[in-house]
């Protein structure tokens, strides 16, 4: 009878460690991180974060992959941190970016939007989910003449509006507002300046939007000097009548595009994970608001590495997320 108590006392417990190592790793297989060591990754890693998040991207770039040697690598990295498997600062993709998009292998910090318009502009299958259309009006302020074409963009970069640059914060909101207003702007003028950059008004207009909706706040300024201004954003956006909900968005410490630290926060099955290159930590729901309603999040309790958002990423339906 002592004996058949043990055995199910010991089977109780190896029942109990099953689930509670199950619910551990459950947890941890939903979200990886990314090398970045001694590397200055963390501008494609926190890119990455969030693109892979969008539902279609995974799939695109193994549509698209042919021979096209930074998918073929981006593709491995996708394939093996979604299965856990080891990833390191050395592998190649990091090496083909560089080499290709900025021209050099040096590990020098570079801005994130750059990088994400060249991996869409390498994913046809892909950018039609993510191009928006402008039609830019440009007026020229010596012969008063007025142009009128339709560009397309990946990313909608917006303005901080100049009536905010007195305050500590503005809104995303008002940022894309301000997408619509006239700028002073040195161009060639079809009608009398057709060889040489006169002063014109320009002024673009959000045509058409797509199943997802990266925008980016400039917050830096012609010297690349970080705004004193922090942009606080909703997890739902109204564009155009349609209902648009965040699913990520990347983050800077630094005083510079090209310098200090990128981070990410997405979201995956109703939570939300900050991903600082290899460390994934789950957010509460009182953290991610804060982060909202505040515009910056502390990496460390006692650290002044505060981060401000930079560019997010929304979709139409927060169900068709890759979740």
């Amino acid at each position: 009878m002592f004996f058949k108590k043990i055995s199910l006392l010991l089977l109780i417990l190896n029942m109990s460690m099953t689930f509670l190592v199950g619910m551990k790793r459950q947890s941890n297989e939903i979200v990886f991180g990314l090398p970045n060591e001694g590397t200055n990754n963390c501008f494609m890693n926190a890119s990455l974060q969030c693109l892979k998040n969008l539902k279609g991207f995974t799939e695109a770039v193994a549509i698209d992959v042919n021979n096209d040697l930074i998918l073929k690598s981006l593709s491995n990295i996708l394939q093996n941190s979604s299965e856990n498997k080891g990833i390191t600062n050395q592998h190649p993709f990091y090496g083909h970016v560089r080499k290709n998009l900025f021209g050099s292998t040096n590990l020098t910090q570079e801005d994130p939007m750059e990088f994400i318009e060249y991996l869409i502009g390498l994913c046809p299958d892909f950018e039609e989910q993510i191009k928006i259309t402008t039609n830019s009006e440009k007026k020229c302020n010596k012969c008063s003449s007025t142009t009128q074409k339709n560009e397309s963009d990946y990313i909608l970069k917006c303005e901080i509006p100049e009536a905010e640059y007195n305050k500590s914060f503005c809104s995303l909101e008002d940022c894309i507002s301000s997408f619509g207003n006239f700028e002073t702007v040195n161009a060639k003028c079809e009608q009398c300046s057709k060889n040489k950059d006169v002063s014109c008004r320009k002024k673009f207009t959000l045509t058409k939007t797509s199943q997802h909706l990266i925008i980016a706040a400039k917050i830096y300024d012609n010297n690349l000097n970080k705004k004193k201004i922090d942009v606080l954003f909703p997890f739902t956006l109204s564009q155009d009548g349609e209902l648009y909900h965040l699913s990520g968005c990347i983050l800077h410490y630094g005083q510079s595009p090209k310098a200090g630290h990128y981070i990410a926060i997405i979201e995956k099955n109703n939570q939300w994970y900050l991903c600082n290159d290899e460390v994934i930590t789950l957010l509460s729901n009182q953290e991610i608001s804060a982060i909202a309603e505040h515009g910056s999040i502390r990496l460390e309790k006692d650290s002044n590495m505060t981060c401000t958002p930079y560019i997010w990423f929304y979709s139409k339906n927060n169900n068709e997320q890759n979740n």
